[in-house]
């Protein structure tokens, strides 16, 4: 999905005085929301992405642009007038994020829409008690939705916090794994325990909505193989392990390494 972005969003007061961790946070909001400018917001999923920890506190840094409703829901409120304009029932595209916003329980017009820098005021107390009848629905079956760790990965050191985030990187691209599906998930994970915290990653990272070890072997072992060729070994550098060619003769591959 491609998305408008502000070409002077790096000069706007209020963006440049945030920090790197705070510029990439927004990124990640504003590329992550659905298309009525609502987010889920993960925030150790995102803060492993970031590569630093973000957290609640930093939206108050976003002078209004980013508005918190309920525990982890977060509202963009200038996102549709800036992608989209006026909404025009009409329009196809328009439609679509009526249909997200209703979802939301949000009608439009919403006066914010119009003004990045306002609240959301009635609106964000209605759906945090919007918010809380869900939680208690989700409650109820907690305990069923997420599969029992097996005991070769519970000793491994590490699995227990990214495991979560696999999950939650599965729910981000709306492919939020069943119960088999995650079994089948560690079952596999657990044929390889020492490497299980890597290849966790490896698919958090590279969008994998499945896992292979062959995958995760031939991935590493093709980047171990082109940092080695890399340096002077007399490997060239083709990512695969092999000599030089033959077609090269010995003058041509002292010649290319000269």
């Amino acid at each position: 999905m491609k998305r408008f972005v502000d070409t002077e969003i790096m000069v706007r007061p209020w963006f440049r005085s945030l920090d790197p961790r705070l510029k990439c946070l927004w990124l990640w909001m504003i590329t992550r929301c659905d298309m009525s400018g609502f987010l889920d917001m993960d925030w150790k999923l995102a803060s492993f992405v970031i590569g630093a920890t973000v957290r609640e506190d930093d939206l108050k840094s976003m002078a209004g642009n980013a508005v918190l409703i309920g525990k982890s829901k977060i509202f963009l409120p200038g996102f549709i007038g800036f992608q989209y304009g006026e909404l025009n029932s009409a329009s196809r595209v328009h439609q679509g994020v009526l249909k997200c916003l209703a979802s939301h329980g949000i009608e439009y017009p919403i006066d914010t829409l119009s003004n990045p820098f306002d609240s959301l005021s009635g609106e964000a107390d209605r759906l945090k008690d919007k918010d809380k009848d869900k939680d208690k629905d989700k409650g109820k079956d907690k305990g069923s939705s997420c599969a029992e760790i097996p005991a070769a990965l519970q000793a491994v050191e590490g699995f227990a916090d990214i495991w979560p985030r696999w999950i939650e990187s599965r729910k981000a691209l709306k492919k939020p794994p069943t119960p088999h599906a995650q079994e089948l998930m560690l079952k596999t994970l657990a044929e390889h325990p020492e490497h299980s915290v890597a290849a966790v990653e490896k698919c958090v990272l590279s969008g994998w909505q499945g896992f292979a070890w062959p995958w995760f072997f031939k991935d590493t072992d093709k980047a171990r193989r082109v940092e080695r060729n890399a340096k002077a070994s007399g490997y060239y550098d083709s990512g695969e392990a092999e000599p030089w060619p033959d077609d090269y003769g010995a003058e041509g591959a002292k010649g290319a390494k000269g």
